[in-house]
């Protein structure tokens, strides 16, 4: 793998990552009026948490207090967060010439995760990061062609 494929395989792997984080969210999101506090007691059989026996009907109390909702939007935040940076480094690594698939690969996984919290906006994403990437591909290419040498 040459130098310049990195660039495109750290998109897929962020874009891969974003996926597996909102397919997760869309999962377990149904669960959230049914069992409250799921998040939570996972994290506290992982023993990442302890949680008290008290604790465990998870009412909001204060800025700093952790719920199920609280978890579910940052989750989401953090696919939006994977999905631009699975983008941008899909752009950066066509512009340094990778010929690779990995860069549209990372861009489309991305363009997927953006889709399952938001379809509008994952379509746009698709469409308008496609177009982006073929242009910025076919600019780099002329460029190159053109140079003496």
């Amino acid at each position: 793998m040459s130098s310049r494929a990195v660039d495109g395989v750290l998109s897929l792997v962020l874009g891969g990552g974003a996926l597996i984080v909102a397919e997760g969210i869309r999962a377990l999101e149904p669960t959230w009026p049914l069992r409250p506090g799921l998040l939570l007691r996972i994290a506290d059989s992982l023993g990442l948490l302890r949680v008290s026996e008290a604790d465990r009907s998870f009412q909001a109390m204060g800025i700093g207090s952790v719920d199920d909702t609280r978890a579910l939007a940052a989750a989401a935040v953090y696919v939006v967060y994977l999905t631009l940076a699975s983008a941008l480094y899909a752009a950066w690594s066509v512009w340094r010439e990778d010929d690779s698939l990995y860069p549209a690969a990372g861009l489309v996984c991305g363009a997927c995760a953006l889709h399952v919290l938001a379809p509008l906006a994952g379509m746009v994403l698709l469409v308008t990061g496609s177009t982006a990437l073929l242009t910025l591909r076919r600019a780099v290419w002329r460029k190159s062609r053109r140079m003496p040498g």
